[in-house]
């Protein structure tokens, strides 16, 4: 049997968590992460591996749960804690509509390291909970104004940079002519 790594040795956590890890990755310890699934309050484990299995919670799934308790997608309406206390989702606080970076990239057809490179380079701003980049709608509409508004821009200094490989071509040419016309020397 191998000995598993302790989680604050890992760079990432893994795909697939234990009960142990799943508790830590959302911060309770393990006999309250298991009362709260047991409530419904995060999705149930499932079993992989042979022989029986082991229990296992997929990270996505704890994640898309959490968003949805700290109401951070609108798409799922209010966490619990505002049907707990009775507000509908009109009265929920003003919050902006976060989105991953791949709901992101998925929306404009590009890949989410091409928006991490965005972010890194400071043209995007992003909001980090628990280790995951969040993207605000407002910021995220920004960014794409920004980058349409610079698009004629490219456009120009890509033609202005054609002109001037089709002069040099043109140059080349008509020295190469002249070297040919002058003959052997």
């Amino acid at each position: 049997m191998t000995r598993r790594a302790p989680l604050s040795d890992l760079p990432f956590w893994p795909l697939y968590l234990s009960r142990e890890e799943a508790s830590r990755y959302v911060g309770a310890s393990p006999e309250v992460f298991v009362d709260e699934v047991a409530q419904g309050l995060w999705p149930a484990p499932r079993r992989r591996g042979g022989n029986g299995g082991r229990l296992t919670w997929h990270r996505g799934a704890l994640d898309r749960a959490a968003d949805r308790i700290e109401g951070v997608c609108e798409a799922n309406g209010p966490g619990p804690h505002l049907v707990a206390a009775g507000r509908a989702a009109s009265e929920a606080p003003d919050r902006p509509h976060l989105m991953s970076l791949a709901a992101a990239a998925d929306r404009i057809n590009v890949h989410p390291e091409t928006l991490r490179r965005a972010i890194r380079a400071g043209s995007l701003a992003c909001h980090k909970f628990g280790g995951r980049a969040r993207i605000s709608e407002d910021q995220f509409q920004a960014y794409l104004d920004r980058s349409l508004q610079r698009q004629p821009e490219a456009q120009e200094a890509a033609a202005r940079d054609e002109a001037i490989r089709a002069f040099r071509r043109d140059l080349r040419i008509k020295r190469a002519i002249a070297k040919l016309r002058s003959g052997p020397q």
